[in-house]
């Protein structure tokens, strides 16, 4: 699968960078040979200028959360999955993700004429995460979660040094109200 962003993309090359992104990636099912599993990697990066505007009121906001990826713009991100289904009930799911982000934000002032900075721009926090998923689902109607993970952030917050890591544990337990047919 694939996906390409064009916020602004300069006709004569030279007057300011281009602002693009894409998403590459694929997913792959049953990968050699084994029934019931599931992988899959993909590729996001967007530029820096992306979703920026020079005037606070025209940034490309949505209750003040920043519109399209949830990357953000001046960011890079290489993620891949592994899924299992272990039974009808059980499914497993390994996660690994590596993201790069610069210091422009959607919150960044443009100015026209952008200057080409180096990609990603100033002190570039980096993440390297990994996380595992439980499932359970008892019938259409019930659905438990355990998650659970650790990341380690390189330059947190764009402060040179800064390191930041940890990890987390979450559940949930999701129940679905429908009923088929009459009452």
């Amino acid at each position: 699968f694939g996906e390409f962003l064009i916020d602004d993309f300069q006709i004569d090359f030279e007057s300011e960078p281009h602002q693009i992104g894409w998403q590459l990636g694929f997913q792959w099912h049953r990968p050699a040979g084994i029934a019931g599993s599931f992988v899959g990697f993909d590729w996001t990066r967007i530029e820096p200028g992306v979703y920026g505007q020079k005037l606070p009121y025209n940034r490309y906001l949505n209750h003040r959360v920043g519109i399209g990826s949830t990357l953000g713009p001046d960011g890079e991100r290489y993620g891949g999955f592994w899924r299992q289904h272990l039974s009808q009930r059980w499914d497993v799911t390994a996660f690994a993700a590596y993201r790069r982000s610069g210091e422009r934000t959607i919150e960044t002032p443009q100015t026209g004429g952008e200057p080409n900075d180096p990609f990603p721009t100033g002190v570039v926090e980096t993440t390297t995460r990994l996380e595992a998923l439980i499932e359970y689902q008892t019938d259409a109607h019930l659905r438990a979660a355990l998650r659970g993970g650790y990341a380690w952030r390189d330059n947190a917050g764009h402060v040179p040094g800064l390191t930041k890591n940890g990890g987390w544990i979450a559940g949930d337990i999701t129940i679905y109200l429908w009923h088929s047919g009459s009452f």
